[in-house]
């Protein structure tokens, strides 16, 4: 019985030992971040199983006073081909999506390319991680405190989209303590209405 038992240990550690070495022989999984954030590293990233969004509703805040608040909607088709993914749309209720606008693009973005990286960025992500929603790229191009009264905009709709971004920031030295507590107020609206509000990290 010593005996047997002893052979059987054995066997299971050498068994063992060899599955250790098949583990360590087999290639690891390609990983979908190979230098840029696009959707498949997003994915991988975050643990996201799906980027299904039908049904549901995003919004995009582009401010044309910030010098990029454009969006070019003849970007979207490369945007889909370079993700591998469906070609999203937007609706534009109040200007600020154009196919002239952006052209040009050079070094730098320049001369004419800088005027649609920020609203590009936002409306092409958000509608890859969320694909298939209703999209709005909202225009802000005239007010005091575009920001501020964006939020209120939204916060009074009756059916405020699930998910809102805004790619833009400002220097909080700069920002009025009354403008940034109104800011702060309809954002917790938003958010008691289960609004998704995504902003700008690392900007400025």
């Amino acid at each position: 019985a010593g005996a047997n038992a002893k052979a059987h240990a054995g066997a299971n550690a050498k068994a063992h030992a060899t599955q250790k070495e098949d583990n360590a022989k087999a290639p690891a999984a390609a990983s979908a971040c190979t230098g840029q954030m696009q959707v498949g590293c997003w994915n991988e990233r975050y643990n996201m199983t799906t980027n299904d969004a039908a049904g549901q509703a995003q919004m995009v805040f582009g401010e044309l006073n910030d010098g990029g608040g454009y969006m070019g909607p003849d970007d979207l088709p490369f945007f889909a081909r370079r993700e591998n993914i469906p070609v999203q749309s937007f609706d534009c209720p109040n200007g600020g999506c154009s196919t002239t606008a952006c052209k040009g693009y050079g070094p730098n973005l320049r001369p004419n390319g800088v005027l649609c990286v920020e609203g590009n960025l936002d409306a092409q992500f958000m509608s890859g991680v969320g694909q298939g929603a209703n999209n709005t790229f909202y225009w802000f191009k005239e007010g005091v405190h575009p920001f501020v009264e964006f939020l209120t905009h939204v916060a009074s709709m009756p059916n405020p989209p699930g998910v809102l971004s805004m790619s833009y920031g400002a220097y909080e030295h700069e920002m009025h303590p009354a403008t940034m507590d109104a800011f702060a107020a309809e954002a917790m609206k938003l958010g008691a209405q289960g609004v998704s509000f995504l902003v700008a990290t690392g900007d400025d």
